[in-house]
């Protein structure tokens, strides 16, 4: 199992010692619904907004045409799900939007974890590919930065140019803030952090692209398979793609 570094921990803690404790803790139980009622989504159903763009494009994508029916399995519609905010009520598909306080309950309680499995991925992948030693990175669905962490771990100070994307602005301001706690003893590579992914073109490719625990936020199939391809098109040859599982 992988834990985060003592010293991140401390990071982390100074940045959550001002919020609000029983907000971070609602919030953290908005977060674990908002997952989980995501396992749920099938054909035929309004599908939930997404936290990385607009109901027209995801980070100039575009979407899937009106009318245009989703191809794959049909989840089992008989599991209604309860809401651990409110054992009462049952969930319906939906992601939140990461405003300020959804942004400090998921360094509290999601980041963790998070960081852990991708820790352990890149570790293999450092594995698996010996010859790997990315110097230009992009992460797409960066959030607070975890991928960024987790690289340091694997790779030390390999990584020269490191790109976030993420539509949320207070997550990518958690992710300067996070990184100018620890700047009196980390050192970071040249850094820049994006809302929206712009279509390629010309621009030189990264080493490695990152995308961890954001497909499953997309809307549908269709975004999440023009996304990958996109996303192809920005790597040289590696592109790391992590998730969750839909079990319901």
């Amino acid at each position: 199992m992988v834990e985060l570094p003592k010293y991140l921990i401390n990071v982390l803690q100074k940045y959550i010692d001002d919020k609000d404790k029983r907000l971070i803790r609602i919030d953290a139980l908005r977060i674990a619904d908002s997952l989980r009622s995501t396992g749920m989504i099938q054909p035929g159903r309004s599908e939930p907004q997404s936290k990385l763009g607009s109901a027209a494009s995801v980070n100039g994508v575009p979407q899937k045409p009106s009318g245009e029916q989703e191809s794959g399995p049909k989840p089992n519609t008989a599991v209604r799900i309860p809401s651990l905010f409110d054992p009462n009520l049952f969930l319906e598909p939906h992601v939140l939007e990461y405003g300020e306080r959804e942004t400090a309950a998921y360094i509290a309680s999601r980041m963790p974890a998070t960081y852990g499995v991708i820790a352990n991925v890149l570790t293999e992948a450092s594995r698996r590919i010996p010859w790997l030693n990315p110097t230009r990175v992009l992460d797409f669905g960066t959030g607070p930065a975890t991928a960024l962490w987790a690289m340091k771990e694997v790779w030390g100070d390999s990584v020269k140019q490191f790109t976030g994307i993420d539509i949320s602005e207070p997550m990518l301001q958690s992710a300067e803030a996070i990184m100018e706690l620890a700047s009196a003893t980390e050192i970071f590579p040249e850094v820049e952090f994006k809302r929206y992914l712009a279509p390629r073109g010309n621009a030189e490719q990264y080493d490695l692209v990152m995308c961890a625990f954001t497909l499953s936020d997309l809307p549908n199939d269709t975004i999440r398979k023009a996304t990958v391809q996109e996303l192809w098109n920005y790597t040289k040859d590696t592109l790391v793609i992590i998730d969750r599982g839909t079990p319901h």
